[in-house]
């Protein structure tokens, strides 16, 4: 890494960003893997495959209440990964 580039953490956030953003942009076929999951395993593999994302990624969206989904926090998430993006690619 480069002396004031971006960190392993910003470049890790970016990537879990980009993946909660994803699902929300297919957020009822989120929800429909979600339902249709027997346990939590099988609702990571299905992310997976669902959104192409890896492990970690799935995890973030699989860990998401519900309830905390609403616009101001759409808002919030697409800013900062705005944000992170345009650290990491300066």
């Amino acid at each position: 890494m480069q002396p004031g580039g971006p960190s392993d953490a910003d470049a890790s956030r970016l990537a879990v960003l980009d993946a909660v953003v994803a699902a929300i942009e297919r957020w009822d076929e989120v929800q429909k893997v979600a339902y249709e999951a027997a346990n939590r395993s099988e609702l990571i593999a299905k992310l997976r495959q669902l959104l192409s994302i890896d492990e970690v990624q799935a995890v973030a969206i699989g860990d998401l209440q519900v309830f905390r989904i609403n616009a101001e926090d759409r808002t919030r998430l697409q800013q900062e990964r705005s944000e992170l993006r345009s650290r990491i690619d300066t």
